[in-house]
């Protein structure tokens, strides 16, 4: 199997919380779309768990995209029914040409 640019790069779609009231007046936690990021997936590195597990967040994979920082903290990429949680978003260079977002895949979604 040969790989070519852009064969690795997948579709995100990006949902952020939104919290509305039930009838009996009760906050409920959804999730609306908020747009789709195109990136590439992949497991982060062992150095990268442990710097993240000493601020007591889990990281498992990082998403690399090839834009400006769009999502933030607490929101969820969602790669079919795979949900990846935003811990951090990083902007190496600082000039919004990429973007590194560390996740934690949850499966008790």
């Amino acid at each position: 199997m040969y790989l070519t640019p852009g064969m690795m790069v997948k579709e995100f779609e990006w949902e952020t919380k939104s919290t509305t009231l039930n009838a009996r007046r009760q906050a409920q936690l959804s999730w609306v779309t908020a747009g789709q990021i195109h990136g590439i997936l992949s497991d982060s590195t062992p150095a990268q768990k442990i710097q993240y597990q000493q601020i007591q967040a889990n990281v498992t994979h990082q998403i690399a995209v090839n834009a400006a920082p769009q999502a933030k903290a607490e929101d969820r990429l969602s790669l079919g029914d795979r949900h990846f949680y935003v811990r951090d978003v990083q902007d190496p260079g600082g000039f919004g040409l990429w973007t590194l977002y560390m996740v934690e895949e949850r499966l008790d979604v």
